[in-house]
């Protein structure tokens, strides 16, 4: 240091060695500044080598989520994935020891009943877990080998390790997330806490930079989002408007979770004064913990693996890869594109080829295309497509649907057919010939057989018709002509009769006895009008009929059935039943040769007008003396014998082709009549006033019927092998006050007289199988053939109509034949009795007990077009329209119900009569080659529905309810697609639950792109992602909770005297049809035409097809629907999840969803009435199917459907959008933690392809569906292994504390 010397004068000093003290504090001084210097250097070094490694761990994070999304995009970035979380492992509602962690698995990549790409087949994956499909679990680990094995998933990964520096973890999820301080309740399951993997040994060629001073970790975990219930939701349509066109158009719309059973009211901002929708406001986790942090999310940890604000699902096809098909937009155009349409069959919903099976008839299609065409648009009045006439669709009113009688207008071969229409007419429930015996007083003395007794048989006919549609059903055709029927016994099964009575005074011949003839029951001999039957040209329907004195008809209206109603028709009532009656005046001139003389009344007065007077002479002038309790007989009782005619040979009066089971027979087919034909159908209005003659076997037909009605009802069940009445002896008590005169003349019966009323001896005929166990009528007696004739072999349709005299086929057939004489020991046979007490509650008049239910409705006709793949349930499933030469193969094809479910799509049931690990199998159990072809329809229909297509709502809709004006497609896609979908409202969407999403194009582009006729219903997934879309392989008991109680915010119609009305009701409410038939769950005051008195519970139920759910029943169903989904999962596409298993026992004898509805007993009231549970033993390949209440599946039951029908739109069997928490740590050699990191990010899957080359439609599988072949694609081989690209939606660096 340098010191300038003082020029001034110097002083003297104070004190000596100052200097040097002066000099060495100054140096002192020097010094701790120095040290100060070097010590904030010091500090200064330390800091920036902080932030190095505090950069150097959150590069590590990102490295970390890199690594993560690369495995993602890997593992789940191709459509043929499914996903599941780690609990799905565990059993019942245990959760498992580590059940968050998400598992990647192949999908099932073809239809479930061949071998996949693999060469496996479905079966062989039915362990638990799936093994052989599992791919890898998607978190880090050090040991590889773990990650690819499906046991590491119970209790092996997520889980906290001990401190060995080898296999340190890291908690990934701990309490400031999910809010588990140290000792809670299901801490260790809650939390995840992941094995630290070491990314700078060089040894792993990680390719990071190994450092001799630190150790460089990483770790990653995935939450998949589609496993929880996304809260953050439009409100349902229904719930912001009660106008009845927008609940129409929101009926299949999936509302959002509730969530009061969510219990998150803590999530309310103070002063929201309760009012939950609050909640959908916080529109991000960041709000969301913000709230936490302010005290209003207390409960957010029992949540965060149960809910969601970000899920979000592409409509991909996980079984063959590509985009889903839109239905609606398909099915809104005016003809099918060119790949659904056949010229000489229609293309099958599910086609089939020789690996399948290998069927008798070749051209049958499993349901069609065209078929759910015109159903779909049967609504649509304002159409007429080809070959339909004014019957192809609903007749509107301004108010009000009807139907009339449909089908093709220009039929072939005089038969109803179904190329261009989908056909309806009502279903036959009964058809009976009740046989009376009456007595006539003769004019005078018989002169040879001596006494004044007409014995006289009636064979009189009753029809009971059933209206199954939701609409009212006019009994006529387009062009007016009126829905008819025969009524005659020899149209059917032709009797013969026989007695004892001698052509001389007071004589009987036993040998008479074996002497069988037509007799008096021939229309067509004998001028004799007392001595013959009137003559059957056909009879229409109507609401009232009668006979006028001089013998004409007067006739009513014809009858409308309005929806669901099951009326009973019977002859005109006849005033006079003496001789020369007004059915005795028709006869003269052959005047009964004509048409609808006799048409058929709506109701039975039980009058004797309506049996006596049609009754014609067996043999005259008898004795009472003869008669059996008259006192005498001492010559022997006068008998009588009635059998079937096996044969056309015994027929010595009626023409051959007159008897329908000839007439609608196979050409040069057999002339035995062993069975019961049952013909009816439009009458032709040109004929009308046709007549022919009485002229014996050579009478002329008259060719009344214009379309008759396929339902040939072919009833072969060897009824003819026995007597329908045996010897019967001819009572006296039907000749009344005989006791006047003399000796002789009370002999003779002179002063005695009728009774007014016939007495019934037998009745035969055909009728749907009974509810409760047979007591009277079923043949052969003491046989139980009942069936669950609502799950399969349904009468709803034209099927099961021609089976052998056999076990099955008598168990498997929806009809019965029934055969009752009154040699029996039972109550009287009366018309009453039999048609009320019989079990089925199918009658539409009172008798015996009036228990009694006369609407069912049971059958759809949409009001609109269905915008949920289960909202076609309606849609039956027959086989589509194939070409045919004759009427016989017409009801043959018709006649074919070999494994078609008696409900629709969306449902599950396995069909006894098939193989449960097959879904075709041939047994000629129908007595027809062609008809022992069995497929499972429902298995197969699902199977080619559920992955590969989706509903948009994108669909030509009615303008208005009650009106035929209606919206186009293009319309409807310019109110969708115009809509500020920035704003999250997309009120021109009918399913809200899709979101609209341009991907930058043009609304004008993109409208006028999906609305090309054969190409637009391809590409319309790609705009429409699925907002909160739900991965069925969830094992969140609270996500389905919410989901399902969710499900109670939305509202429905029902009909209110045909016109549909608002709903209201704050429960959860299911109906098997678009609009509810009632708004009752039970069919008491069911509506002005519904009489239920006295009936149990569970008959009440059976008929009605709204179901309301309580919350109690919600979350049993939410339980067992979890323990199916460990039971059976995961899911490998969503046809394995709506089907049932290809194999025995009970989870091949129905799917997930239907299993936990039965095991929650909300189809308990059914099991109760032990009576109507069956368990067959007739030798079903599938005895489990047959098993269970008479009653499953009937509109009250609840079916997988009734649920799927809301719900389905929104179900996936993987997740597409997924948060990842990755972590970054830098340590020093000896293991302290130097810095670390933790990030998280939201990745969506997107609509585009890694590889640029193929569009987003470009599947990896494609279907022919004229040949069933599955047919490569030109899916690059990048886009194979890579699939869709990932794309980050949010990130945010993660606290500490935030952990």
């Amino acid at each position: 240091m340098n010191t300038k010397p003082s020029t001034k004068r110097s002083v003297r000093h104070v004190s000596k060695g100052f200097a040097l003290i002066a000099t060495i504090t100054l140096m002192m001084l020097l010094a701790l500044l120095s040290v100060g210097l070097l010590t904030i250097a010091s500090s200064q070094v330390r800091i920036s080598e902080k932030q190095l490694f505090a950069a150097e761990a959150k590069s590590l994070a990102r490295f970390s989520l890199e690594v993560s999304l690369g495995q993602l995009q890997c593992e789940l970035g191709p459509d043929q994935r499914v996903s599941a979380n780690s609990g799905i492992l565990s059993s019942g509602t245990s959760e498992g020891s580590s059940p968050y962690i998400l598992g990647a698995w192949n999908s099932w990549d073809t239809w479930l009943n061949r071998n996949n790409s693999s060469g496996m087949d479905i079966a062989s994956t039915y362990d638990t877990g799936r093994s052989s499909m599992f791919r890898r679990w998607l978190i880090s680990d050090p040991d590889l080998r773990r990650l690819s094995t499906l046991e590491a998933g119970k209790n092996l990964l997520g889980q906290k390790s001990a401190s060995n520096r080898s296999f340190r973890s890291v908690c990934l999820l701990g309490p400031g997330t999910v809010g588990t301080p140290a000792g809670a309740r299901n801490q260790d399951k809650k939390e995840i806490h992941v094995r630290l993997v070491r990314v700078d040994d060089s040894s792993k060629n990680t390719g990071l930079k190994k450092n001799a001073n630190t150790r460089k970790y990483i770790a990653w975990w995935i939450t998949p989002e589609n496993q929880k219930a996304r809260i953050n939701l439009m409100p349902h349509a229904s719930q912001e408007s009660t106008d009845p066109l927008t609940v129409l158009r929101s009926t299949w719309d999936t509302p959002g979770p509730d969530l009061d059973t969510l219990n998150m009211t803590s999530l309310m901002p103070s002063g929201s004064g309760g009012d939950m929708s609050e909640v959908r406001k916080l529109i991000s986790r960041d709000t969301l913990l913000a709230n936490s942090k302010n005290g209003r999310l207390k409960d957010l940890g029992e949540l965060y693996h149960d809910i969601t604000l970000v899920s979000s699902s592409l409509q991909t096809d996980s079984k063959f890869g590509g985009l889903k098909k839109d239905l609606n937009i398909m099915l809104s155009q005016e003809k099918l594109p060119e790949e659904f349409r056949g010229d000489t069959a229609d293309i099958g919903l599910r086609p089939y080829a020789t690996e399948d099976g290998t069927p008798t008839e070749q051209n049958r299609p499993i349901s069609s295309w065209n078929q759910l065409h015109l159903w779909a648009n049967v609504w649509d009045s304002s159409t007429k497509r080809d070959g339909q006439d004014a019957s192809a669709t609903l007749q509107w009113n301004g108010q009000t649907p009807s139907t009339l009688v449909a089908a093709d207008a220009s039929a072939n071969m005089e038969m109803m057919d179904n190329r261009y229409t989908y056909m309806r007419h009502p279903i036959l429930l009964r058809f009976y010939s009740f046989v009376g015996l009456n007595y006539v007083k003769h004019g005078n003395k018989h002169p040879n057989r001596g006494g004044w007794i007409d014995f006289r048989i009636a064979v009189i006919p009753v029809y009971v018709w059933w209206n199954p549609y939701n609409v009212d059903m006019k009994l006529t055709g387009a062009d007016g002509g009126v829905w008819g029927g025969y009524f005659g016994e020899h149209r059917f099964m032709p009797l013969l009769l026989s007695h004892n009575v001698k052509f001389a005074w007071n004589q009987l011949d036993e040998n008479q006895l074996t002497s069988y003839g037509e007799s008096c029951l021939i229309p067509y001999l004998n001028a004799s009008y007392n001595n013959r039957q009137v003559a059957d040209f056909g009879a229409s329907f109507r609401t009232t009929s009668k006979l006028s004195s001089d013998g004409s008809t007067i006739k009513g209206d014809p009858s409308t059935l309005k929806a669901g109603e099951i009326v009973l028709f019977a002859q005109p009532v006849v005033s006079n039943i003496a001789n020369g009656n007004e059915v005795y005046k028709t006869k003269p001139n052959s005047g009964d040769f004509k048409p609808d003389r006799f048409p058929l009344k709506e109701g039975w007065s039980q009058e004797a007008g309506q049996v006596s007077s049609y009754a014609v002479n067996l043999t005259d002038g008898v004795r009472y003396e003869l008669l059996d309790g008259s006192g005498y007989n001492q010559q022997g009782i006068a008998k009588a014998s009635i059998i079937f005619a096996e044969n056309t040979s015994q027929l010595n009066g009626t023409p051959d082709d007159h008897v329908l089971a000839i007439k609608y027979g196979e050409k040069g087919a057999s002339k035995a009549l062993g069975t019961f034909i049952m013909g009816a159908g439009l009458m032709d209005p040109g004929k009308m006033n046709s007549s022919s003659s009485l002229n014996g076997k050579n009478t002329a037909e008259i060719d009344i019927f214009a379309k008759t009605m396929p339902a040939i009802l072919n009833l072969n069940w060897g009824a003819w092998e026995k007597p329908l009445i045996d010897q019967i002896k001819l009572p006296a008590e039907m000749w009344e006050n005989n006791d006047q005169g003399s000796e002789e003349e009370k002999k003779a019966g002179q002063y005695g007289t009728p009774t007014q009323e016939s007495t019934f001896v037998a009745y035969y005929g055909v009728s749907v199988k009974w509810g409760k166990p047979p007591v009277i009528g079923a043949y052969p007696e003491g046989k139980d053939y009942r069936a669950k004739t609502w799950q399969h072999s349904s009468p709803l349709f034209w099927g099961s109509q021609m089976p052998t005299a056999s076990e099955l086929g008598r168990s498997y057939s929806p009809y019965q034949f029934e055969v009752k004489n009154a040699n029996s020991d039972f109550f009287p046979i009366t018309i009453s009795n039999i048609l009320s007490n019989d079990g089925t509650r199918l009658s539409p008049f009172g008798g015996p007990g009036a228990e009694q239910v006369n609407k069912i409705v049971a059958a759809e006709l949409p009001f609109q077009q269905p915008s949920s793949l289960a909202g076609f349930a309606g849609f039956r499933l027959t086989p589509g329209w194939y070409k045919t030469d004759s009427k016989a193969a017409i009801a043959k094809r018709f006649a074919y119900q070999s494994g078609v479910p008696g409900v629709g799509i969306g449902n599950s049931f396995a069909d006894p009569m098939l193989p449960p690990d097959k879904v075709f199998s041939h047994n000629e159990i129908m007595g027809d080659a062609s008809l022992g072809d069995f497929w499972d329809h429902g298995l197969m229909i699902n199977d080619a529905l559920w992955d590969s297509w989706f509903t948009s709502s994108l669909a030509a809709r009615p303008r208005s309810i009650g009106g035929s004006a209606k919206e186009d497609l293009k319309s409807v896609l310019k109110e969708a697609f115009s809509t500020d979908t920035s704003s999250n409202k997309a009120a021109g969407i009918a399913n809200r639950r899709l979101s609209p999403d341009l991907q930058g194009k043009p609304a004008e582009a993109v409208i006028d792109e999906l609305a090309k006729t054969d190409e637009g219903y391809k590409l319309s997934a790609k705009y429409l992602p699925i907002a909160g879309g739900f991965n069925v392989n969830s094992t969140s008991r609270r996500a389905w909770e919410a989901m399902l109680m969710g499900l109670k915010n939305r509202k429905l119609l029902y009909s209110s005297n045909g016109r549909p009305s608002v709903l209201n009701s704050n429960q959860a409410n299911f109906s098997r049809f678009g609009v509810a038939s009632s708004n009752k769950s039970h069919v008491d005051d069911y509506g002005s035409i519904g009489i239920t008195n006295g009936i149990p519970d569970g008959d009440a139920m059976a008929w009605s097809d709204l179901r309301t759910l309580s919350d109690t029943q919600i979350r049993a169903l939410a339980d067992n629907m979890v323990k199916e989904v460990k039971k059976r999962g995961p899911f490998l596409n969503m046809s394995d999840f709506i089907n049932r298993r290809l194999q025995s026992g009970e989870m091949g004898v129905k799917g997930a969803l239907q299993a936990a509805i039965d095991e929650s007993s909300i189809n308990r009231t059914f099991d109760e009435l032990t009576d109507m549970v069956i368990t067959p033993k007739v030798g079903y390949p599938n005895a489990d199917a047959a098993k269970g209440s008479v009653f499953t599946a009937a509109p009250g039951y609840l079916i997988q459907s009734d649920v799927l029908a809301v719900l389905g739109n929104i179900l996936t069997t993987r997740d597409d959008t997924f948060t990842i928490r990755a972590y970054g740590e830098v340590t020093s050699r000896e293991g302290v933690v130097l810095s670390r990191a933790w990030c998280e990010a939201v990745v969506q899957r997107g609509i585009n392809y890694v590889d640029p080359v193929n569009s987003p439609e470009t599947a990896a599988t494609k279907v022919n569906m004229k040949t069933g072949a599955l047919e490569g694609t030109d899916l690059s081989a990048v886009n194979k292994a890579f699939g869709r690209r990932f794309n980050i939606v949010s990130f945010r660096w993660l606290s500490p504390e935030e952990v």
